[in-house]
């Protein structure tokens, strides 16, 4: 524990006028002083001293400090500046992109207009030639299918006639067994041509599908293409490079986005780490330093009992 402050009362004589007096000798000429008695240090006025120089110290600390935290004000103003700065150009850039595209909307509004007019027309023609292909299309399905029961029917007549050949005698069973393989064999034919003729059908509809799918593709993209062109020749060439530089800047935005995304959260790793070194008891270098002065000591209150803990001289029992 600290002893505490007491008021260090040294009693001086009261100040003389110094006046001159006699000479200190008969050859002397310069007139005698008396020199002012110096007054002696007590304890108290030790204790006082180191006390001073404690509060030198911690003065000197704090000063330091204050001059520390100034610089990091005077930095951290002149940052906002430089950031408000920043906001205000790029507002303003940015209120002159916005009106320079508002005043290109509003240019191709009516060549959009034409465009869709001109995409509609040529969309309804596309739309009657498919439903004239279907319309084909479902004919000749039509009349496959009939083909198709036609031949069923001949095939269930031929199954037939063999099963009468079949309950034939015996006697006849020879050439009534050939008719019957060589009626087979014609039915096989038969079903092996229905069926190849039915692929073919199916062939040919896949085949009209997909013409008229990328018909349809096709008239897609020159309609876009015709479109686009008409648009770019009404576009004067500088607004041409006006949108390749826009496009540019959006990629260079999104990069610098995503490079302070980065440096955020380094800065807000970095934030984590100072702050579990502040609270790391190890790192606290005052309470190293100088632990008479840093150290975790109650509160002394009026009501508790103050011991001086100042070192005595105590002699030997001689």
């Amino acid at each position: 524990k600290l002893p505490p402050v007491i008021p260090a009362v040294n009693k001086q004589p009261p100040i003389q006028r110094r006046r001159p007096s006699t000479a200190c000798s008969s050859t002397c000429q310069h007139p005698w002083i008396p020199r002012p008695v110096k007054p002696t240090n007590t304890g108290a006025d030790k204790v006082n001293l180191s006390e001073r120089r404690i509060l030198r110290i911690l003065i000197k600390g704090k000063q330091k400090s204050l001059e520390e935290y100034r610089k990091v004000k005077e930095l951290l103003r002149k940052e906002n500046v430089r950031i408000k700065d920043l906001i205000v150009n790029s507002e303003e850039t940015v209120h002159n992109d916005v009106h320079t595209m508002m005043k290109k909307y509003e240019k191709f509004r009516g060549a959009a207009k034409r465009l869709n007019k001109q995409f509609e027309q040529e969309y309804s023609v596309s739309m009657e030639d498919l439903m004239k292909t279907k319309t084909t299309v479902s004919q000749s399905l039509e009349t496959l299918t009939k083909d198709l029961e036609e031949t069923n029917l001949e095939v269930e007549v031929g199954y037939n006639h063999l099963t009468v050949l079949h309950s034939y005698k015996e006697r006849e069973y020879l050439l009534k067994a050939q008719r019957i393989g060589e009626l087979e064999q014609e039915i096989q034919k038969l079903v092996e041509e229905q069926q190849d003729e039915w692929n073919d059908v199916e062939d040919v509809i896949c085949i009209q599908k997909e013409q008229q799918q990328e018909h349809k593709n096709r008239a897609g993209i020159e309609i876009k293409d015709k479109a686009t062109s008409v648009a770019l020749s009404y576009v004067h060439p500088s607004w041409k490079d006006m949108v390749q530089q826009n496009d540019i800047l959006t990629r260079e935005i999104a990069t610098h986005k995503k490079h302070i995304s980065d440096l955020k959260t380094k800065n807000s790793s970095l934030e984590e780490e100072l702050e579990e070194l502040l609270r790391n008891p190890a790192m606290d270098t005052h309470s190293t330093l100088f632990p008479e002065i840093f150290t975790n000591q109650p509160i002394c209150t009026p009501d508790m009992e103050v011991v001086l803990d100042i070192p005595q001289r105590v002699l030997l029992p001689i």
